[in-house]
């Protein structure tokens, strides 16, 4: 029998409904009949109630090393394969307990290493932590999954193994095995999303969930690095692309991840694929200088998000000279060029990856379908990584930052807030909030003071100004206090209810450009 608990407080928290139209991880892809992951053999081992509510599970002073930082990224998923929103994930596992020597932190103490947090709308969440110590066995992280209300009764209990480090002795099921991916700064990032056994909300692309047919080759969706296939850890169960050589055969409706200054280290959904044994693109007119006539072809379709959108093959797993087209058009016959790109190079953000990997940037419009033509410099062939992502010009697509978090934004091609529609007045100073581009960010509040930042390096190019919003962004009506420089960067601190959900709107004053963003915790000086 499960201990009691008191959730109160949680409960009265979740009284505010967490509303962000984005998930905290990137998409996912799911098979129907897909069985729950696998439920723990010990569900109350070194399980302790009343877990303080958060997503980072130490202390600061240890997590502002980025070596000692692991994110756990994933959703919750339902039978359905669609997301379950709102679920209570209590979280633990073994560290180092104050010099004291490794184990799991007991009844009385600071509870370090464990936490209780809500996923969101779309069943997504983020935890950052430290790798777990090796306690009596692998290291592994525990995990329980309830909805609110039926704490008592949860909907899972398992761990989450790591493939680097299992112990011979022990044979974790397949759906608890993730993989690690080490990040540039030296923190590690995976992924874990959790199938239960009820059926989910029934949001499916908004929530970025995607479901597939076992028996239909799809594109392989990469978790990873470039060019590694997934594998069970990742719940992904997509096969390579192949077959799409010509526009005829387009792969269907590529998943979109949000992106327009999204964290660097945010795990991000690809799309492997390979131009080699593809048609030339014979039919295809020059599309703004790139013509594919004469250098093997791959095609993908997409719907329009309404935003800014880029397609780019600028990630580890692009091998050679690549060039990125985008085509509208009701069919293969009729295709308009829209965009196109030779070489990241020549663009505002080139690629540290592969110089000669390319992006292609448009303005699109909702629902719309895109073509999207993959082939090579000259006569060129290879393999290639492939993303497609919406800028976060859109508060629907607003990026999720976290307290920690450094970001990049560029509003040279963002839309303007409520264009023609609401008000875009702040009742707070009365501070103009939506007269030019912006784009988007959201905060779950910590139930501290908060601060936000342009303020941080030579990054910020241009004047901003800094508006937050707290529960909703459909006008300016819940706009709680901003700020407005004109001749610089900007600041802006405002007081946090815990689980509570602000919108960040970062925009330009005079002229659009490139900024930095920073979101941290005040700390108050004695």
């Amino acid at each position: 029998m499960m201990k009691p608990r008191c959730f109160a407080t949680l409960l009265a928290v979740l009284a505010i409904v967490w509303t962000s139209p984005n998930n905290v991880t990137e998409a996912a892809t799911c098979i129907l009949d897909t069985p729950s992951t696998a439920a723990s053999e010990n569900p109350e081992l070194f399980y302790v109630p009343n877990a303080p509510l958060r997503n980072r599970l130490t202390s600061e002073e240890v997590l502002s090393d980025p070596e000692n930082v692991l994110v756990i990224e994933g959703k919750v998923l339902g039978n359905d394969c669609t997301p379950v929103p709102n679920v209570i994930i209590e979280v633990w596992y073994a560290g180092p307990q104050d010099g004291q020597g490794n184990f799991y932190s007991p009844v009385g103490s600071d509870l370090d290493h464990r936490g209780i947090l809500v996923a969101d709308d779309c069943g997504s969440f983020t935890i950052t932590q430290t790798y777990p110590v090796q306690y009596l066995g692998s290291p592994l992280v525990h995990f329980r999954v309830s909805l609110p209300g039926d704490e008592d009764e949860p909907l899972l209990i398992t761990e989450m193994y790591f493939e680097e480090s299992l112990v011979a002795a022990q044979q974790p099921d397949y759906s608890q095995i993730v993989e690690v991916l080490n990040q540039d700064d030296g923190s590690r990032l995976t992924q874990f999303n959790m199938h239960v056994d009820i059926p989910g909300s029934g949001r499916l692309a908004d929530c970025d969930v995607v479901i597939l047919d076992e028996d239909v080759p799809a594109a392989t969706t990469n978790p990873s690095v470039a060019g590694e296939q997934p594998g069970p850890d990742t719940n992904t169960h997509a096969t390579s692309a192949s077959g799409n050589g010509n526009c005829n055969a387009a792969h269907g409706h590529l998943p979109v991840m949000a992106a327009g200054g999204a964290p660097q280290n945010t795990l991000a959904l690809t799309t492997i694929g390979t131009t080699v044994g593809g048609e030339t693109a014979q039919h295809v007119d020059t599309c703004n200088g790139s013509n594919g006539a004469r250098s093997p072809t791959s095609w993908f379709s997409v719907l329009g998000t309404g935003g800014v959108m880029t397609a780019s093959t600028c990630w580890p797993g692009t091998d050679f000279d690549t060039k990125v087209s985008v085509f509208g058009g009701w069919n293969c016959t009729s295709l308009t060029c829209v965009a196109s790109n030779d070489d990241s190079s020549t663009s505002k953000t080139p690629c540290h990856f592969n110089e000669l990997a390319s992006r292609a940037t448009w303005p699109s419009i909702k629902d719309v379908e895109y073509t999207i033509m993959i082939n090579g410099f000259g006569s060129r062939a290879g393999n290639f990584e492939l993303s497609v992502e919406t800028q976060n010009d859109n508060c629907d697509y607003a990026a999720p930052l976290a307290v920690g978090d450094r970001v990049h934004g560029d509003t040279t091609h963002a839309a303007v807030p409520w264009m023609g529609r609401g008000i875009n007045q702040c009742p707070n100073g009365g501070v103009l909030v939506g007269s030019n581009r912006g784009l988007w960010w959201s905060v779950l509040g910590t139930g501290k003071r908060l601060e936000i930042s342009t303020c941080n390096d030579e990054a910020t190019l241009v004047a901003t100004r800094l508006h937050v919003l707290e529960s909703s962004c459909e006008d300016a009506s819940t706009c709680i206090g901003g700020v407005y420089e004109t001749d610089g960067c900007a600041t802006f601190q405002w007081d946090t209810e815990p689980l509570v959900q602000y919108y960040v709107l970062v925009s330009s004053v005079v002229v659009e450009g490139r900024f930095a963003l920073t979101l941290s915790e005040v700390v108050d000086v004695v």
